[in-house]
């Protein structure tokens, strides 16, 4: 069983395609209806892969924000109490 797709849906269709690299068997304007659960996976692992690089880069972020700290401010001295 095939579903016919609007311009919208074949346009938002053919860009998961180019993005999970998967090849979803769109035939013209007709989608095989068996396909759509296997779509709905391919997107929900391509969230989930780029929300690991994005908590990973908010890591280093974070990380490299912590390290650029004044020191004196870090250990709440007052860097004149040092001269």
């Amino acid at each position: 069983m095939y579903y016919k797709l609007s311009d919208d849906e074949l346009k938002y269709l053919k860009r998961i395609s180019e993005i999970t690299h998967t090849d979803y068997e769109i035939k013209g304007d007709m989608f095989p209806m068996d396909s759509f659960y296997s779509l709905i996976i391919d997107v929900i692992c391509e969230i989930d892969g780029k929300q690991e690089i994005i908590d990973n880069l908010e890591n280093k972020l974070q990380n490299k924000a912590e390290l650029d700290i004044d020191p004196y401010e870090f250990y709440g001295v007052n860097e004149k109490d040092f001269h």
